[in-house]
């Protein structure tokens, strides 16, 4: 576990937290408290596999031990790498948009979950359509 943590994440131990603009920017993707003593930007892109076996199998636990206790605050950065997945950067802009709505990580949860029902269709933005349901998004804002 430990080697992908470390694969997946950039640590940054932070002295104590000054509020800046891009808190604003960054509070819909970040868990935890603002106050924790180390701070992780996660970057990834929804449609990488290696990153959809981090976000369903070692980030739940880090959640529980580590974000849910104080330990540590969990930042995503979207870092679509559209030279190899195609649809990296249309998902990354929906869970945007469902960042503005309060929503980015119920978003982040489904679109890894259903990275095999998306990733290889031409376009997916019937598939993100069909999505705004589900997770209760105003489709004005998307």
């Amino acid at each position: 576990m430990k080697s992908l943590f470390a694969a997946a994440v950039l640590i940054a131990v932070a002295a104590p937290h000054r509020a800046t603009a891009q808190d604003s920017l960054l509070a819909a993707r970040a868990r935890g408290s603002k106050t924790a003593p180390v701070t992780v930007y996660e970057m990834a892109d929804f449609a990488c596999p290696y990153c959809r076996t981090f976000a369903l199998t070692t980030l739940p636990l880090i959640q529980k031990e580590y974000i849910a206790t104080g330990k540590v605050r969990w930042i995503f950065i979207n870092m679509p790498l559209t030279q190899i997945h195609p649809n990296a950067e249309r998902t990354a802009e929906f869970a945007a948009c469902a960042g503005k709505q309060g929503k980015f990580w119920q978003t982040h949860d489904r679109l890894y979950s259903t990275q095999d029902q998306w990733d290889s269709l031409k376009d997916p933005r019937e598939f993100l359509m069909h999505q705004i349901a589900p997770l209760n998004l105003d489709p004005k804002v998307l």
